[in-house]
């Protein structure tokens, strides 16, 4: 019975249309379409079940505002109404059509309903008077491929990369337009989704009709992308908002102050602040929407079409908005973005909005004579129309800023009332006024504004009011982690950072640097006039501040603050200079120029420096402290007063302050600056050429490996003794290794280092382990203990890439297990140098074994120097490189040394042919002549390269060395007094009978002359010979001489021993005649001055 009436059902729906204003399947109701066509004159709703097959269709041919309720799917649709719409209205689910809509006229609203469209179905017909408004879904497997989503108008081309599954959502109709800048696009956006993450581009082409252009201007339309963030790296997230607390580490080129090392390892990363944002209603219709670069559009009929690349899964929109910006809409959440000096000038216009600088920024054009007739830059905001918004420079630079106007107010902003100014640095700024209020950023700062992290560089000149960032800073207003390096020019009121603090203000964690000029008064290196109730902290200056010519006011000037009156001044100092042009400076213009005591008045923890300001007071009491620049460079200066540093917590845990040994000239930097807290290890210096490191005492000379590009003083003798105790019992650690080496410069100006150990089996062992291009000078070491494996020497293991060692010389023994040891450096490559040193050594190795070098190679010199000591090849050991001077010499040059060292092979026959050199390879550079050696004491009757074996007693005869047709000599040694053809004028050598055992020795070691012992006499007392003698003055020490000859050769002679001025032998039964000489080789170093900057020091 029941298919009997399902039959006669569909045979009803075959033939008959409902004719009624609305029909309504009841609850419960069962209705089969089958392969029906069935037209609706009114609404249709469903309560109960419907089924169809996929060629049923369902025609809505009414003119009635009419609705599709509670059917959820349905294969085709036909709309033909001559009037009306059909709505869908569905309680829970969207309508999802799996064949096709047909539009042969009327529109089809979705309402809160999506239209979907299955894996196969499609529209056709949609015009701009039959289509289907609201939301509609398409759903494809397109992988690589190419759709166009069932005719909906949205065709993507095929792509490389697989994107899966892609949705598009299409909205159309009034309210789906997006208000970019003011301006609403056409009703028509779409959103893309895909199951793949999206990778590669894809062309799309996208269609609307002509009734949705919503009136924008045709000829000017954009494609527009829906972005969360707008970001460098293609990153995009819609809830989370990252605000960088940019520091300004990048820039300090703009502050003209060196960094140390490279790479930055000493830089901070940035802070990052992370805001979760969820976007306002309104806020979702204009955040984030950027231009899609190279669209094209056809417009000539409707539908119109825009072809365009696509790079991600998010909406797109049309819409003909001009943006005068680079991006943004101006609120807080979604600032205008910046990226030229064009938008830069349009900020003017819209004075309450917020801002970012996405780019740095070329502002010279303002130079140019047509801008403003000449006279450059308008300043954004003046006293009528301030600038009250917010402007983040984002870290970047404005560079060229130039102004020359006859009105008030002038700098980048020139009147900022209540705003914020962040991030944003001024290079090489050019600024003019001939009125008032000026400065670099901000000309007026008012009313609670704030400026942070900003920074100037230039030139500012006006009359009143002028400041290297700010001119005028008032009621309740803030700058804080600021800097300028500017040369502020005025009359009155004129500072380093302001001319004016002002109205309970305050500047924190900020510093000047350049120059402060005017011609009146409160002139200050920092502030011109901090007022009552004012407070300034944490901040230093090393601007130079000037009295201008002709200026008559003494008073109200100084290296910090031309006055403070009844305001706050905490943990300040400065460092620059206080000069009168044209006139006598004064010397009472430390820190302070004139300060009033009354309610809100405090200055404590302040000071200044003595040396550099040439200032030795200031104005008031215990207003600031002046100290020496040695005490402003020392941290516990500071810490003393309760300033907060990096590395203590007993004044705070802020760490506002650092110090670091070499960077900010030595003196304490504000945290933020991003300098590496590292307080300096020496007495005094940071490192320069001018301002050597000082080293006084064995904990600084240790110190020294931790500033391997630096320079260095010795202002003492040092005991390094202890180094016997140090690691482990393997002593010193050398200063330099292969890396990091030593490249700086070491003046040991002639004083001693005594008693420094090393054992330690490893390469590289000595005072200084690896030398590139370093310089080490006028530097002696006494009682020197070392011993390592290869590479070994007293000054250097190592010397590469024009090393340098002058004037050095080492006493005690020197050891190496392997080889390429000497008493001054193991091995010299590559244009090194060894000049004006000698070596009083015991040397030993297997191999490359020498008095001064242990090695010579690729171009590298010996030059002045000699070797006295014991040179000796280890037991067991084969190798045949040893020399008095240099084990071997590769392509060097040896010229004007000399040697009397003992030659000798342990256990073995000793060597007749190392007098100078135990091997040479003669090739491009290499150079021997004018060396000599004691053939006597070396027992070497030769050598390899150019020596000339001499007796004991021609080697302690000047004529050796000066007198032409002397054996060997073919260029007169450089000695003191010219004596014989010698004619050089440096007077590099000396000699004297009762000096180094009679030998030369270098002009430098100042060893006094003594006279000969007077009224000796001779005793013999059982079996003891007993000389005695009259003391000498200057004498050291004495030597005894014993011969059996009166007229031949005296010999040393060390059988007895010493007692003050009585020498004991013992009787040989042979007789003897004996003499006796006095002998000094203290070294003297005499007073000599050295500059550093301008303090001299005497030494």
């Amino acid at each position: 019975m029941e298919d009997n009436m399902k039959r006669v059902l569909i045979a009803m729906l075959l033939i008959i249309s409902f004719l009624q204003a609305g029909i309504t399947f009841g609850t419960g109701s069962k209705v089969n379409f089958g392969n029906a066509n069935v037209g609706v004159y009114g609404s249709l709703k469903n309560q109960g079940t419907i089924t169809y097959l996929s060629t049923s269709k369902l025609s809505f041919v009414g003119s009635s505002l009419d609705t599709l309720t509670n059917v959820y799917t349905f294969p085709n649709l036909i709309i033909n109404k001559p009037a009306g719409y059909l709505r869908l209205n569905n309680s829970t689910n969207n309508f999802a059509l799996t064949g096709n809509v047909t539009f042969t006229q009327g529109n089809i609203l979705t309402g809160t309903n999506t239209f979907e469209l299955g894996t196969s179905a499609t529209v056709t017909g949609e015009t701009a008077t039959k289509y289907i408004s609201g939301t509609v879904k398409a759903a494809r497997a397109v992988g690589t491929g190419a759709n166009t989503f069932g005719g909906i108008g949205y065709d993507l081309s095929s792509g490389t990369g697989d994107l899966g599954t892609v949705t598009v959502y299409r909205y159309t109709g009034d309210g789906s337009e997006v208000s970019i800048y003011g301006t609403e696009g056409i009703w028509r956006k779409w959103t893309v989704a895909t199951s793949n993450a999206f990778s590669g581009t894809r062309t799309v082409t996208s269609s609307w009709l002509s009734n949705e252009d919503n009136g924008n201007n045709l000829a000017a339309l954009k494609v527009w992308k829906y972005e969360p963030v707008k970001s460098t790296d293609g990153d995009a997230d819609i809830s989370e908002f990252r605000k960088l607390i940019l520091k300004k580490n990048d820039i300090a080129a703009a502050k003209s102050k060196g960094i140390e090392g490279s790479g930055n390892s000493d830089l901070r990363e940035p802070e990052v602040e992370v805001i979760n944002y969820e976007p306002s209603e309104e806020d979702s219709k204009t955040l984030y929407w950027v231009e899609v670069d190279g669209a094209t559009f056809n417009t000539a009929a409707s539908p119109r079409t825009a072809t365009y690349t696509i790079n991600g899964a998010t909406s797109y929109t049309i819409c003909s908005a001009t943006n005068t910006f680079a991006d943004g809409a101006g609120t807080e959440a979604n600032p205008y973005q910046i990226e030229n000096l064009t938008q830069l000038n349009n900020v003017r216009n819209y004075p309450t909005a917020c801002f970012i600088q996405i780019a740095d920024i070329d502002a010279t054009p303002t130079a140019d004579p047509g801008w403003n007739a000449g006279a450059g830059w308008l300043p954004i905001g003046n006293a009528t129309t301030k600038f009250t918004g917010k402007y983040n420079g984002q870290g970047h630079t404005i560079d060229g800023l130039f102004i020359n106007r006859a009105t008030s107010y002038n700098g980048l902003f020139g009147y900022a009332q209540g705003s914020t100014i962040s991030n944003l640095h001024l290079t090489n700024l050019d600024i003019t006024s001939t009125t008032t209020y000026a400065g670099g950023l901000v000309g007026y700062n008012y009313s609670s504004a704030s400026i942070i992290n900003c920074s100037s560089q230039g030139d500012v000149t006006a009359t009143s009011y002028t400041g290297g960032l700010v001119g005028y800073n008032s009621t309740s207003s803030i700058i804080t982690d600021c800097f300028s390096n500017t040369n502020v020019t005025g009359t009155t009121f004129v500072g380093g950072i302001a001319g004016m603090n002002t109205v309970s203000s305050s500047i924190t964690s900020s510093y000047s640097t350049g120059s402060a000029l005017g011609s009146l008064y409160y002139i200050g290196g920092f502030i011109g006039y901090n007022n009552t109730s004012c407070q300034i902290q944490n901040c230093y200056s090393e601007s130079n501040v000037f009295r201008a010519s002709g200026g008559t006011y003494t008073s109200y000037i100084a290296g910090f603050a031309g006055s403070n009156y009844a305001g706050a001044i905490v943990n300040c100092y400065s460092t620059g200079s206080v000069t009168y042009i044209d006139s006598t400076n004064p010397t009472n213009r430390g820190f302070a120029g004139y300060i009033y005591n009354s309610t809100g008045y405090v200055m404590t923890g302040n000071f200044w420096n003595i040396e550099t300001s040439g200032q030795t007071t200031t104005y008031g009491t215990g207003t600031a402290t002046g100290l020496t620049k040695t005490q402003m460079r020392t941290l516990a200066t500071f810490t003393n007063a309760t300033w907060d540093f990096q590395g203590e917590s007993v004044n705070g845990t802020s760490d506002i302050w650092g110090i670091n040994a070499v960077l900010n000239s030595g003196y304490p930097f504000l945290s933020w600056q991003g300098i590496t807290h590292r307080p300096s290890p020496f007495a005094g210096g940071i490192g320069t050429t001018d301002e050597p490191f000082l080293v006084s005492n064995l904990t600084h000379l240790d110190s020294v490996r931790g500033f391997l590009s630096y320079n260095f003083l010795q202002t003492a003798d040092i005991d390094a003794s202890p180094t016997t105790g140090w690691n482990a019992g393997a002593g010193w650690n050398p200063i330099g290794a292969v890396s990091p080496f030593f490249t700086g410069n070491y003046d040991g100006a002639h004083y001693d280092i005594s008693g420094l150990f090393i054992n330690r089996a490893a390469n590289y062992q000595s005072l200084f382990g690896y030398m590139s291009g370093g310089v080490v000078s006028k530097l002696h070491l006494l009682n020197a203990n070392i011993t390592g494996s290869t590479y070994v020497g007293g000054i250097a293991g190592y010397m590469t890439n024009s090393a340098y060692v002058s004037d050095c010389s080492v006493k005690g023994i020197v050891n190496a297990t392997v080889q390429y040891v000497a008493g001054i450096a193991g091995y010299l490559l590559t244009s090194s140098v060894i000049e004006n040193s000698f070596a009083d050594v015991n040397v030993t190795g297997q191999n490359y074994v020498a008095g001064i070098a242990g090695r010579l190679g690729s171009a590298s010199q010996a030059v002045n120097c000699y070797s006295l000591g014991n040179i000796s090849r280890l037991s067991g050991y084969t190798g045949t490189y040893l020399g008095g001077i240099s084990g071997y010499n590769n392509d060097s040059k040896i010229l004007k040394c000399y040697s009397a060292s003992p030659i000798v092979y342990i256990d073995t026959t000793n060597p007749t042919t190392k007098g100078i050199a135990g091997g040479i390879t003669a090739t491009t550079n290499y150079e021997m002549a004018d060396n000599f050696f004691d053939s006597q004491v070396s027992g070497q009757t030769s050598t390899s390269g150019v020596g000339t074996a001499k007796t004991t007693a021609e080697m302690r005869n000047v004529a050796t060395y000066t007198l032409i047709g002397s054996l060997g000599l073919t260029n007169p040694w450089d000695f003191e007094g010219d004596p014989n053809n010698d004619t050089g004028t440096n007077d590099y050598w000396n000699i004297h009978t009762s000096l180094n055992s009679g030998y030369p020795y270098l002009n430098w070691e100042y060893r006094l002359a003594v006279e000969a012992p007077a009224n000796l006499a001779l005793v013999v007392s059982g079996t003891d010979v007993i000389i005695t003698w009259d003391p000498v003055t200057n004498a050291a020490g004495y030597l005894v001489y014993s011969s059996t000859n009166p007229y031949g050769t005296f010999m040393l002679d060390e059988t007895g021993s010493f007692n003050g001025t009585e020498w004991t032998g013992t009787l040989t039964g042979t007789r003897n005649f004996y003499y006796v000489t006095a002998t000094n080789d203290t070294k003297v170093v005499p007073s000599k001055t050295i500059m550093i900057n301008n303090l001299y020091m005497n030494k």
